[in-house]
């Protein structure tokens, strides 16, 4: 495995890379499909419960130490397989990923460098499954205090502790709740930044927006 070097990605980043499909051509001239980041096929599986993702993104927000994501490029012939999306029902549900041969001299001949996840498999998962929580069912909520108890809303927001309540799996009835896997859908375009109805459209279906009185509506807004 050749050396590793310290480098800061975005929780974007992250989860662009493990979601990004390459096309590498193999030396028969097959093409594979293989994502960015992929785990190497003797790594455990995927284990946390929903739990545990509620409190990393609750310690993401709140600037908590999460630790390292340890990543290696391969230089040698390996056994991959990409991160585990299967849908979540009391437990996953459907057939594990299927592992692949990466080989070295296929990689060779591709432009984009594919990364191996050797440190953080369960942190990284976990993030990719609340952002793409309609497939995963997965779903995490940034619930906000309520307004009595947090500062006016802001344009701009830099510290988003401030405004969390908790992290939840489920909408509160009396909070505001902003699913996560709607802001991933905004941030890569899915969901128009520019269509207030549109962006907002959770919000305003909420059985909380709907309990509000016309001025508290307007102030969550």
């Amino acid at each position: 495995m050749a050396a590793t070097v310290t480098k800061e990605k975005s929780i974007e980043d992250i989860v662009k890379g493990a979601l990004r499909l390459e096309q590498i051509k193999k030396q028969d001239g097959e093409i594979q499909p293989c994502p960015t980041f992929v785990l190497p096929e003797f790594q455990r599986d995927y284990q946390w419960t929903h739990e545990l993702t509620l409190d990393l993104f609750d310690s993401i927000f709140r600037d908590v130490y999460i630790g390292s994501i340890v990543m290696g490029k391969p230089s040698f012939d390996i056994s991959v397989r990409p991160i585990d999306l299967r849908k979540r029902s009391r437990g996953l549900k459907g057939k594990k990923p299927k592992p692949f041969e990466l080989m070295v001299e296929d990689l060779d001949n591709h432009d984009e460098t594919i990364f191996m996840i050797l440190d953080g498999q369960q942190r990284v998962t976990s993030l990719v499954r609340a952002l793409t929580a309609s497939d995963t069912n997965d779903h995490t909520y940034f619930i906000a205090k309520k307004a009595s108890d947090r500062p006016p809303l802001e344009h701009e927001i830099e510290d988003f502790s401030k405004y969390l309540h908790e992290f939840s799996s489920d909408e509160s009835e009396d909070m505001m709740s902003i699913e996560l896997s709607h802001v991933w859908d905004a941030m890569r375009g899915v969901v128009d930044l520019t269509e207030k109805e549109e962006l907002c459209k959770p919000l305003f279906e909420s059985e909380y927006y709907n309990s509000l009185t016309d001025t508290e509506k307007e102030n969550e807004t």
